[in-house]
C-alpha cells in the first residue's frame, strides 16, 4: 500500500491531520499535551525559516464515489481526496540532518508509510544539501522508535544521560548518507 503514498512539503492546512497523528503517537502518550504545543511551534518555525530545517507530509490520494445531486446523472461521480498519513520534521545541524519527528497516524502504521518518509529524508539529504549524516534519536522508553530506526539502517551511536529539552535520557542513532562517511560513522560509534 505504501507505493501510493506521496511526500511533499508541509502545508498549513495539514495541521489537523498532523495533530491527530501526534495525538495517537507514543510520544504523546508518554509526555502528554505539552508535545502538541511544542510540535506546532517547531513546525511553524521551519515554515518561516526553511534554511534551518524542513517539514514533510506523507499523504495518500483516494477516489471517493459521490452521489450526484441531480436526478439526470445516473453515473456516480468520483472525487479525489488527499489523506495525510504522517509527517516528518528535520533540522539542519553542522554536517548533518537531525530527524526531530517522524510520526505516522495510528491506522496507517505497519503499511510502509514511515519507511517511505525515511527514504524521502535520505534522498533529500543526498540531493539537496551539503549535509552527509542523518541522526535520529529516541527516548529509551519508546521501543517502537528504536526498532524502526534499526530497520531503516541506523546504528546506535551514543547515549545522552540527560536531554534538557525533554528531561529524559535519549539514545542517538546515525545513518551515513554517503559511502565515504562510513569511516566517520565508525568514529562516532566508538566515541
Amino acid at each position: 500500500m505504501s507505493d501510493k503514498v506521496t511526500i511533499r512539503d508541509y502545508q498549513t492546512e495539514d495541521w489537523p491531520s498532523v495533530k491527530l497523528a501526534l495525538l495517537e503517537s507514543d510520544i504523546y502518550s508518554v509526555y502528554g499535551p505539552t508535545v502538541l504545543k511544542s510540535e506546532k511551534s517547531r513546525i511553524d518555525f521551519y515554515l518561516q525559516v526553511p534554511e534551518k530545517g524542513r517539514v514533510f507530509t506523507a499523504y495518500i490520494t483516494e477516489k471517493i464515489s459521490v452521489e450526484s445531486e441531480s436526478d439526470s446523472d445516473d453515473e456516480p461521480k468520483e472525487e479525489v481526496r488527499e489523506t495525510v498519513v504522517g509527517y516528518a520534521v528535520i533540522d539542519f545541524f553542522g554536517r548533518g540532518i537531525f530527524i526531530l519527528s517522524l510520526i505516522v497516524g495510528k491506522q496507517y502504521r505497519g503499511l510502509g508509510y514511515g519507511k517511505r518518509l525515511m527514504e524521502h529524508i535520505k534522498t533529500f539529504g543526498k540531493k539537496n544539501t551539503q549535509y552527509t549524516i542523518l541522526r535520529g534519536s529516541a527516548d529509551e522508553q519508546l521501543v517502537s522508535v528504536h526498532s524502526f530506526l534499526l530497520k531503516q539502517g541506523f546504528r546506535a551511536c551514543g547515549f545522552v544521560e540527560h536531554d534538557l529539552s525533554w528531561d529524559h535520557s535519549t539514545i542517538h542513532y546515525v545513518f551515513p548518507l554517503r559511502e565515504e562517511e562510513e569511516d566517520e560513522q565508525e568514529l562516532l560509534i566508538s566515541a
